[in-house]
């Protein structure tokens, strides 16, 4: 996905016939403009019979001029319509107004729908009239190929120009972010996992022309429509030109309110159809007889019901963010997350931005119990329509159907919203340090593993770990999705006290954007074996008190070829020389929303979860061996084992 259709990125660039041809709606475009070709074409050329009697023509279908016209005229103007809209294509690139650009794509979207409702009505009445052709009219069957081929591309065209794709998959991704997921996984007793259903997911990252940046992370369920709808929809209401560096925190603040009515409503809108089909399939059935109990003849309904049913059910939860003038907007429906990580002389500061929309929280509780709902009961279920959120997009049977839903059925309104909750703008002038986007999925298996309270510290420590490690910030997301996957999967492969909370985990999705953080730059001492010297690895954990697979750094550690090993003196080195260094208080963790604001903080003696950066690598000594600052027992045996050597202990 390059930048080019509504950014600035291509703007006045070399055209690439290659690259041009190769583009999705350049290649529906070259098919419309086929089918357009065959169909006029057949009708032209053997559309027309001549009448013997009469000694004039007549139209192949049913005789009826009208029907040919139509074909023809539909067919000639869509093929030019067709080269024009190539010709933009070519020119689109080169535009640089975002006004202009908008104007194209708004006309490109109502011409396509346009031109798929002339093809349906050109199909039907195609096919009509050939339908009802008399066969006395065309004893030889003469032209009968080129009239069922006019007939079958009329209905192709429906669909390759109502399948135009959205011009949004070509906005200018931004390169100061990076994205990593994960499908789901459900563990079975051998601890072999598999997906219980495709990626729900979805996620995206772009830059406007004029500096405004969009970030989201979409957690799809029953299905990825909803997610996919929503990605796409946002990034159309957002960055068209909505948004200015001259517009106020309050024009952000409503515009953002809008898009996500906008995309609610769209989508909803987009289902209308699915939704009366249904209801009049579900009249054609018996009243009173469950499904499994119906006679055969029923089956093909059931079958389109259920079909039916994956088409148009399914939600998603949002968590969006705008940069827009060096300001931080978060816009929230459900339980995806967004933290914003600071780097201060203490450490890492680590804030998150939004609350979770869930039935424990106590703005949703009052907000449900002044729609007239019993609270209590809410909270002691703790889901509503099988999701603990209680914001979210789509979802049709809680926003149609609430009323025939016993927790939800004394609402005076629609108590399930798609209303987002806004943070900002916060100011980022002299802000180092990354904003986080993730899924509800990448916290929740984390905390399934390691217990409720610290997955945000956690997975900001691991980011913060990855950041010294990787390259790109793409890498920096996909490593710490990896790491948590498996520190979920070992967990419950140990049998160990939270494995019973790890039997699955959902898709995970991390989304980091990086604001001057140091990328690629960890301090290792570049050590030089011994002659005959042998290097091995050795796992440093962030602190003594995390007992179960925290995030870890990896050194090497030269051996000496000749000798026994033995523990040397204990000395000042600290591991602070060697990794970030931990602060004597772990980080601040505050929450932050509209309507709550809280702050939890924690100290050990031995050291908190985060540290700041290395200043100077820990160098060997003459010998190349390092100063310990662990106990090294166990490693040592192993050492001497592995070249059949009688172990010494360590001195302790």
């Amino acid at each position: 996905m390059e930048g080019g259709a509504y950014g600035a990125g291509k703007a006045g660039g070399a055209f690439d016939l290659q690259t041009f041809i190769r583009q999705p709606h350049t290649v529906l475009r070259l098919v419309s403009w086929v089918f357009t070709i065959v169909v006029f074409g057949c009708i032209v050329n053997e559309g027309y019979l001549n009448d013997s009697d009469e000694g004039k023509e007549f139209c192949i279908f049913n005789r009826n001029s009208n029907a040919c016209n139509y074909g023809v005229t539909v067919g000639v103007l869509a093929f030019l319509t067709c080269v024009l809209y190539l010709a933009l294509d070519v020119y689109f690139p080169q535009i640089s107004s975002v006004k202009d650009r908008k104007k194209a794509v708004i006309s490109d979207i109502g011409v396509s729908a346009f031109w798929a409702f002339l093809w349906f009505v050109g199909f039907c009445f195609l096919a009509n009239q050939w339908q009802v052709s008399k066969p006395e009219d065309n004893p030889m069957n003469e032209g009968t190929d080129a009239a069922r081929a006019a007939i079958t591309f009329s209905f192709f065209s429906i669909f390759t120009w109502e399948q135009q794709p959205s011009w949004t998959d070509d906005l200018p991704l931004c390169q100061l972010s990076g994205v990593g997921s994960t499908p789901n996984r459900t563990y079975s007793v051998d601890g072999k996992g598999t997906e219980s259903h495709p990626l729900e997911d979805n996620w995206l990252k772009f830059r406007s022309e004029n500096n405004c940046f969009l970030y989201g992370v979409f957690n799809g369920y029953d299905g990825n429509r909803v997610a996919n709808f929503v990605g796409q929809r946002l990034s159309a209401e957002l960055l068209l030109g909505q948004l200015s560096a001259d517009h106020s925190e309050a024009d952000v603040r409503r515009v953002l309110l809008q898009a996500f009515d906008v995309v609610e409503r769209s989508f909803l809108e987009s289902i209308d159809d699915g939704l009366a089909e249904k209801a009049s399939l579900q009249s054609q059935l018996p009243e009173g007889v469950p499904q499994h109990q119906l006679p055969p003849q029923y089956q093909k309904i059931l079958e389109r019901l259920k079909g039916l049913e994956r088409e148009i059910s399914g939600g998603a939860m949002a968590v969006v963010a705008v940069i827009l003038a060096n300001k931080l907007y978060i816009a929230n429906v459900g339980t995806n997350r967004a933290l914003l990580c600071k780097a201060t002389g203490d450490g890492l500061q680590v804030t998150q931005l939004n609350a979770d929309h869930t039935t424990e929280n106590e703005d949703e509780l009052f907000r449900l119990s002044q729609l007239g709902l019993d609270t209590g009961k809410i909270k002691q279920v703790g889901t509503i329509g099988g999701q603990e959120s209680t914001r979210r997009i789509g979802d049709y049977k809680v926003k149609y159907g609430y009323s025939d839903i016993e927790l939800l059925s004394a609402a005076k309104s629609k108590p399930i919203i798609a209303e987002p909750e806004i943070h900002g703008g916060q100011a980022l002038d002299g802000v180092t340090g990354f904003l986080v986007l993730m899924s509800e999925g990448l916290y929740k298996a984390l905390e399934a593993a390691h217990g409720p309270g610290q997955a945000n510290q956690e997975i900001a420590a691991m980011i913060d770990t990855e950041f010294a490690k990787q390259t790109s910030l793409d890498a920096v997301a996909q490593a710490v999705v990896d790491r948590v996957k498996r520190i979920h999967g070992d967990t419950f492969a140990s049998g160990g006290e939270r494995s019973t909370f790890c039997p699955r985990h959902e898709d995970m999705t991390l989304l980091v954007r990086n604001f001057g953080y140091s990328l690629g730059e960890m301090s290792q001492p570049t050590l030089t074996p011994a002659q005959g010297g042998r290097v091995y690895p050795v796992s440093v954990p962030y602190s003594s008190a995390q007992s179960t697979s925290k995030t870890s750094v990896t050194l090497s550690l030269v051996m000496p070829s000749q000798g026994q090993m033995v523990n040397g003196a204990h000395s000042a080195s600290t591991l602070d020389e060697v990794t970030p260094t931990l602060t004597n208080q772990s980080p601040t963790m505050t929450l932050q929303s509209t309507n709550t604001h809280t702050q939890s903080s924690s100290s050990s003696s031995d050291g908190g979860l985060f540290r700041s950066r290395p200043s100077h690598s820990l160098q060997p000594d003459e010998d190349g061996r390092v100063e310990p600052y662990v106990d090294f027992a166990e490693f040592y045996r192993l050492w001497n084992k592995d070249h059949g050597e009688q172990a010494a202990l360590p001195v302790s």
